[in-house]
């Protein structure tokens, strides 16, 4: 976990200075190909903690010309890069999405999120019931379907034990 003023002080961006656009692609694709999987067309998506707002770019790309983005970060870095990214469909909130409460969501996406947030139960509770379908995900999510992907298995599960006991064997030094 992060503490939130490396967020706000630009201590984070000056680590990030692209804000990990370079993952983006990546992250959109995985995030069409559960909506596809799923059947799921949404009229409305929310990236909570959007950074700049790649994801929700390369989303727009690929969904229904009627779909509306937003993006919140509490980061004003992330937000003046996001709103690069800006455009009739896609608008960019500086704002902490949890204290929100006007607006809902056919789709809210939270990724690479939870991990950074002091008290996730909370924001999961406050985040509830503002979208129909709420997608999360973290580091370990991502990275676990890498591996599945970079050793050909098709069993995600075996390579989430896998790919789980492998990290903590290399970070404990075994």
């Amino acid at each position: 976990m992060s503490s939130p003023t490396l967020y706000l002080d630009g201590g984070y961006v000056a680590k990030n200075p692209a804000w990990h656009v370079e993952e983006s692609a990546w992250k959109a694709r995985q995030v069409l190909c559960m909506l596809r999987h799923n059947g799921v067309a949404p009229k409305t998506v929310c990236d909570v903690g959007c950074g700049a707002g790649e994801v929700l770019k390369q989303l727009r790309e690929n969904l229904d010309t009627e779909c509306d983005f937003w993006g919140y970060d509490i980061s004003p870095q992330a937000i003046a890069l996001a709103k690069t990214r800006a455009s009739d469909r896609i608008h960019f909130e500086l704002a902490d999405f949890g204290r929100e409460t006007d607006k809902f969501f056919d789709l809210i996406l939270v990724l690479d999120v939870i991990e950074h947030l002091p008290d996730y139960f909370s924001f999961l509770q406050k985040i509830k019931a503002r979208g129909s379908i709420r997608y999360f995900t973290s580091p370990w999510t991502f990275r676990c379907k890498l591996y599945c992907a970079r050793t050909g298995s098709s069993n995600e599960e075996r390579c989430m034990r896998t790919f789980t006991t492998s990290a903590k064997r290399r970070r404990c030094g075994r």
